[in-house]
């Protein structure tokens, strides 16, 4: 895993791949305000977008485009993992988009 002492990462819900609600969008900003405060001191902080969490794979069994843009809990956990690790040190204040097909 990493050296870093701290990663700092949100994982927001969103409708249309829009900030919807008063909520996210204060969790997004403090984020990227983390981000740019903490910048240079080897603590990250990221922000993951899904719109729909996939988890019984509905978007696997029975592929439609309601299902397409969907995210599986795999694929939340495999983002996490990386932002986690050594290879993502230059990634801050990012907002990574997980919209499948989308």
């Amino acid at each position: 895993m990493t050296d870093r002492p701290y990663v700092i990462l949100n994982v927001a819900m969103t409708a249309d791949g829009r900030t919807d609600t008063v909520g996210k969008s204060a969790q997004e900003a403090l984020i990227l305000t983390l981000a740019k405060e903490l910048a240079g001191s080897q603590v990250t902080a990221n922000g993951l977008r899904v719109k729909t969490i996939d988890a019984e794979h509905e978007g696997d069994r029975q592929p439609a485009p309601a299902n397409q843009s969907w995210t599986t809990p795999e694929e939340i956990f495999a983002a996490l993992l990386y932002l986690c690790s050594d290879e993502a040190q230059a990634v801050n204040g990012a907002r990574i988009p997980l919209h499948g097909g989308d």
